[in-house]
């Protein structure tokens, strides 16, 4: 006998609308993206039906998305928080959103994403740092981004906590959400509340495994589960001390207009 458990999907009027919803405020997902939305707001439904609503829905869109080309790099990471990137996205200033974020070489887990009134300020982007840090329980082994002023208290942090590797690699995640947003007529992303969504959602996802080695899966899987794909977690202690020195460098940025 071929017996399978029966899934309980949602009404497919309610994926639809929340699909079209959603459409209509970002406008960019692709398929895989969107039905990892609708899991973490609780809606179940096939990927293959996720799809064809989209297509449905978002005919341009789907277009576009599949005339997209991603050229990858050659890049190897040993583990989780063996080396971070930071990077900032300066496409949406002249709308005041400033984004910056980081994201572990490995696992491909964004460790932060933020959007304020600056991108620029190194006091800034230190306090993101060392709201990471806390979050992960230590610092990382490595820490990359560009020559910039705004890395430079960053840059100065983990120098001090153990040595610093200047050759910067650009993990640029935004290119790849913001590509279509001036022709679709959307700026989203427009508070730190969407973009934790954002975060939540990448971390979920599966990720192909990469022609520079790096194992395929979901990035909050490998992050956590390093072993399963015979790694380990390079993350490095840090002392209560340090991390006090490292806070009285760090600045608040403004409030920002649009979170409320």
């Amino acid at each position: 006998m071929h017996l399978s458990r029966r899934k309980e999907y949602t009404d497919l009027r309610t994926v639809i609308h929340f699909v079209e919803s959603d459409v209509e405020s970002n406008g960019t997902h692709g398929h895989k993206w969107m039905y990892n939305k609708c899991l973490l707001h609780g809606l179940k439904e096939t990927r293959e039906s996720i799809r064809h609503i989209l297509k449905l829905v978002d005919p341009r869109g789907v277009e576009m998305r599949s005339k997209q080309r991603l050229i990858r790099r050659k890049y190897f990471s040993q583990g989780p928080n063996y080396c971070w990137h930071i990077d900032s996205y300066d496409k949406l200033k002249p709308y005041g959103l400033c984004i910056n974020d980081c994201v572990d070489g490995f696992s491909r887990k964004m460790m932060w994403v933020k959007v304020g009134k600056t991108s620029s300020d190194p006091k800034v982007i230190a306090k993101y740092f060392i709201e990471a840090i806390q979050n992960a329980g230590g610092y990382p082994d490595h820490m990359r981004g560009d020559m910039g002023t705004e890395n430079g208290t960053v840059a100065a942090m983990q120098n001090f906590l153990s040595r610093n590797e200047r050759n910067g690699r650009f993990i640029h995640l935004w290119k790849k959400y913001f590509k279509h947003s001036n022709s679709l007529g959307g700026l989203f992303y427009a508070n730190n509340a969407e973009l934790d969504e954002t975060a939540l959602v990448w971390n979920m996802h599966h990720i192909r495994r990469s022609r520079s080695n790096l194992p395929g899966d979901r990035p909050i899987a490998l992050y956590l589960l390093p072993e399963l794909w015979a790694s380990a977690d390079y993350v490095q202690s840090i002392s209560d001390d340090m991390l006090e020195i490292c806070k009285s460098e760090c600045a608040h940025d403004d409030v920002f207009p649009c979170e409320g």
